[in-house]
């Protein structure tokens, strides 16, 4: 049995992990840095975020503003090498990017650069280190490899050992010094005598990367290529909205239809019929109406112009005989001719207008035409609605409330049109009688309008008087996680962005109010967050 344990053990021995390096010399790296190919720094400070990567010939800082993560246009960078007290030649090559060609900054160790930042409304200051790595310094990787095969050569010489017969003790005494020499580190040349140099490159590429932790490595230049920005956040107290649907409705004060008083034809106005769009005054004509009358009718009435003016005809005649015999006869018979004459005279025009004179139809309101519903030489019945004018910036909204306190504790509104784009409403009041078992409120729009056509579907959000704390942010920056929970992304480090589990409420179809799971200060990605996601 002792034969048989003592492989097992000496190969587990193979397999276990190296003690540790001496001070100065730990090979473990955080793991944001794993993922990086080239060597990096980054500093900030409460306006600004400075990133050095040192590449192959030269070092490339990206400089961003802190809160949004946007790159700082017309700033001016100067860098002094601590060690030599001189100034590095810096060149701009893009808005929030510059670029140093300098070998010293390529030896290894530390370097520290003393970075002065001049940029409207910032006067910055701030140390920067940058540690290159040496080449010729074996970190150990690839050791497990060998190990393994070493491993495999122990148990096998061990397995041979026990089919010719040997003893324990001589497995032990063959074994042992196999074990001693693959499990010893390997040797390093001095300087200036290694035979094995490498390129120095990073274990993973400089690339966006998932880490283990499920955290995201994103080096800067992905970071403008994604165009990710951030926002700070900051807890305020927050007006609940309660969420109605209404729907787009003309004000009564600056709409009007036009309708047919009677049944006529239609003939275009001045300026032809109006169409649908067209702007108009109020007062303008915009079609005429021709009387249209039963041919019995209009015998009737025709015979009544014909008595009406047979009887004009005689009462003119009667009243010039009276006025040439003025002064015999009484000026009491003069004037009852006249007024008599002149009744008749209204008589048949009233008569005759109702037969054949046209009408007017004239525009109620300033506004544009909504609606047009007629044609040249159409017949219409009277009461019949023609035109509908309406002005496209003096617009109400109705909308139903199951909840009959909300009409005495709502204090302003905001209107959620169906594109996202959210405007201001004013409350106008509410009715005394349900409809459909809810209380119809009544809003009125404020500020530009776009268009926005009548019985347009929204969505009112009335806010109470009632608050809450939380952190308000752009209702993109709430994304889906893979466990399904809402989530949003912290950038927790100029390159590193983690994944933060909230609890949230809507204000409007633009914004949400994050309830739970932020602090003042975080960082919230608001823009790009989706793409984030996407980085496996």
């Amino acid at each position: 049995m002792l034969s048989l344990l003592l492989p097992v053990l000496m190969a587990g021995m193979l397999l276990s992990p190296s003690l540790p390096a001496h001070e100065g010399h730990d090979h473990g790296q955080d793991t944001a840095a794993e993922m990086s190919a080239w060597p990096r720094f980054e500093v900030h400070s409460d306006s600004v975020e400075l990133v050095g990567v040192l590449r192959d010939e030269s070092l490339d800082i990206y400089l961003d503003d802190f809160a949004s993560n946007a790159p700082i246009a017309g700033a001016d960078l100067e860098v002094e090498l601590e060690r030599e007290e001189r100034l590095l030649e810096v060149h701009k090559v893009e808005t929030g990017l510059y670029r140093i060609y300098e070998p010293a900054l390529h030896e290894p160790g530390r370097h520290t650069l003393i970075i002065m930042l001049s940029a409207p409304g910032i006067e910055d200051l701030t140390l920067a280190n940058l540690e290159v790595p040496d080449a010729e310094h074996d970190d150990g990787h690839g050791q497990l490899d060998w190990r393994w095969l070493a491993a495999a050569a122990v148990l096998l010489i061990a397995l041979l050992l026990l089919w010719r017969g040997t003893r324990p003790s001589s497995h032990a005494a063959l074994i042992l010094p196999l074990l001693l020499l693959v499990n010893a580190d390997p040797l390093h040349a001095g300087p200036g005598h290694d035979h094995g140099d490498t390129p120095r490159t990073g274990l993973m590429g400089d690339q966006p990367s998932r880490l283990p932790d499920g955290s995201l490595f994103v080096p800067k230049a992905s970071q403008r290529l994604l165009a990710i920005r951030t926002e700070v956040a900051q807890a305020r107290e927050i007006a609940v909205p309660e969420r109605l649907s209404g729907h787009v409705s003309p004000n009564p004060n600056a709409s009007g239809r036009v309708q047919a008083g009677r049944a006529g034809r239609i003939t275009p106005g001045p300026d032809g019929l109006p169409h649908l769009g067209q702007q108009v005054r109020k007062g303008e004509t915009l079609a005429w109406l021709l009387p249209v009358t039963e041919t019995l009718d209009l015998g009737s009435g025709e015979a009544q112009l014909a008595d009406l003016d047979g009887q004009i005809d005689l009462t003119r005649r009667q009243l010039s005989r009276l006025e040439r015999l003025a002064g015999t006869v009484a000026q009491q018979e003069i004037d009852a001719a006249r007024v008599e004459l002149d009744s008749l005279q209204r008589r048949r025009a009233a008569l005759a207008s109702g037969l054949y004179q046209r009408e007017a139809l004239f525009a109620p309101a300033d506004g544009i035409i909504s609606l047009a519903r007629v044609s040249a030489g159409e017949v219409v019945e009277a009461r019949q609605t023609l035109f509908e004018v309406i002005d496209p910036q003096r617009l109400w909204v109705e909308a139903v409330s199951w909840d009959a306190d909300l009409a005495s504790t709502v204090q302003q509104a905001r209107i959620a049109l169906p594109n996202g784009q959210v405007l201001s409403a004013r409350f106008i009041g509410a009715g005394a009688r349900l409809r459909q078992q809810a209380v119809p409120l009544l809003f009125e729009l404020q500020g530009e309008l776009p268009p926005l056509p009548i019985d347009t579907k929204v969505e009112v959000l009335a806010e109470r008087d009632t608050r809450l704390n939380g952190v308000v942010i752009p209702r993109e920056s709430v994304v889906r996680g893979s466990d399904g929970s809402d989530q949003v992304w912290l950038h927790h480090r100029a390159e590193g962005f983690r994944a933060q589990r909230v609890e949230w409420q809507h204000l409007d179809g633009e914004q949400v109010a994050i309830t739970r799971g932020l602090n003042p200060g975080d960082r919230v990605v608001t823009q790009g967050a989706t793409l984030l996601g996407q980085i496996r």
